[in-house]
């Protein structure tokens, strides 16, 4: 019956396309997937406290690397939580520094960290990091 079904599709778009007609549209049910994986309550907190100086924050954790936030600017922090579901991880944050002149965007370095967590019972352990300028190594 499915594969019936999905050439009965097939040609009526065919044919449709053909004939410069509407093709028939099916209305199939929706499958919804529901997952509820909880977030984990353990994680880094980055605060940028450089004057002038935007940040971008990429994670390396268990399930690969991702750019978290960019341009994160002066005073404002950002929560990285670990990989949930992970008995225990190391994340790599790294933090890379741009200034703005004449509105481009200029690199200025950049400074990683490893942190590490326990997923195990409700620890619920958050790490601060408050970037400064000689995490960077700037003057």
């Amino acid at each position: 019956m499915k594969n019936f079904s999905l050439l009965f599709i097939g040609v009526s778009l065919i044919l449709s396309a053909c004939a410069g007609i509407r093709p028939l549209i099916i209305n199939w049910p929706k499958v919804e997937v529901q997952t509820n994986l909880p977030l984990s309550r353990q994680g880094v907190v980055v605060l940028n406290t450089i004057p002038d100086i935007l940040l971008t924050i990429k994670k390396e954790g268990y399930f690969g690397t991702s750019i978290v936030v960019r341009d994160l600017p002066e005073g404002e922090s950002f929560r990285i939580p670990a990989d949930p579901l992970i008995q225990s991880q190391t994340l790599v944050i790294v933090i890379s520094a741009y200034s703005i002149v004449n509105s481009e965007r200029v690199y200025l370095g950049s400074r990683s960290r490893r942190f590490s967590f326990n997923n195990s019972g409700w620890d619920s352990r958050v790490t601060y990091w408050d970037v400064g300028k000689s995490d960077l190594r700037l003057r």
